[in-house]
């Protein structure tokens, strides 16, 4: 039976999680410092330690979840530790502080580490709602079935135009002539097939309006035509394109959700490295005055 990592092992880092940071803030309720609380007390080093020891130790969870066959327990577990000593990591660095902020790199560390612990709550929310919401915009195909489908309904579409004369054969055949090129070489290829279709954001606005128009030309052809098979070829054709706008739709949601965990990526992850750097020069500057 599935279980979330919230849940995990009976919420087993949450109780280590709280444990921890109810032994941090007693002992700092329980120190008495020479002056005003501040990491530069016994105490603050101690905590002090133990943050640092958790931001190297989260920080591995990048790693950990990419190596597939390591045996140092499974990625769920991973992730709900991530998240409760995460929780805990700021309670802990906070007290570190003191409360005593400056425009320095001590300060400077403590920011960066609360924008990477916030991004990684956005980045567990959008984790755990993305792929389920990517997989109803495709609704349950895959991105090359749905690349394929568009490339046969876009062929049906001109196979169409072929039957119908004039003005409506020579706007159906222009207006899809970008739309049939590379469909089918990029539905071989999965993700760059995806990403070659949906990666012009100008080209996908421009084909759906352009659709629309050519909707509306259609109707108006049908209300004036006369004859029973250019009727029936019109009424293919509006739901052949109909139906490309549909999959067109499809991809492009699909293609924002991933964007955005892209995007997110490129928050997350280089937020983190200017934190351990951050770190790095924090711990190097408090040994060189201690």
């Amino acid at each position: 039976m599935y279980h979330s990592f919230i849940v995990y092992k009976k919420f087993y880092y949450l109780k280590w999680a709280v444990l921890l940071t109810a032994i941090c803030v007693g002992l700092y309720l329980w120190h008495e410092p020479p002056s005003v609380p501040n990491g530069g007390s016994a105490l603050g080093y101690l905590l002090g330690s133990i943050g640092a020891a958790l931001i190297g130790w989260l920080s591995w969870f990048g790693v950990r979840k990419r190596s597939y066959h390591s045996t140092t327990g499974n990625v769920q577990g991973w992730l709900s530790a991530h998240v409760y000593f995460g929780c805990a990591l700021f309670v802990i660095a906070t007290l570190h502080t003191g409360f005593q902020f400056g425009w320095n790199i001590h300060t400077l560390a403590y920011v960066l580490m609360v924008v990477v612990i916030v991004s990684g709550f956005v980045g567990v929310v959008l984790y755990r709602l993305c792929p389920r919401m990517m997989s109803e915009a495709l609704q349950q195909a895959s991105r090359r079935e749905i690349l394929e489908e568009l490339n046969e309904t876009t062929a049906n579409i001109l196979r169409l135009a072929d039957e119908v004369e004039g003005d409506v054969h020579d706007r159906v055949l222009r207006e899809n002539q970008d739309a049939t090129v590379g469909i089918l070489a990029a539905a071989s290829r999965e993700d760059s097939g995806a990403q070659a279709y949906t990666g012009n954001k100008h080209s996908r606005k421009t084909g759906i309006r352009n659709s629309d128009d050519l909707s509306d030309h259609l109707y108006r052809e049908l209300s004036g035509t006369q004859s029973p098979e250019a009727a029936n070829t019109i009424r293919a054709l509006l739901s052949q394109l109909a139906h490309k706008r549909e999959l067109t739709g499809r991809i492009g949601r699909e293609a924002a959700l991933k964007n955005l965990l892209t995007i997110w990526l490129f928050i997350h992850v280089p937020m983190s490295i200017a934190l351990i750097a951050a770190l790095i020069i924090h711990v190097v500057a408090v040994f060189a005055y201690w």
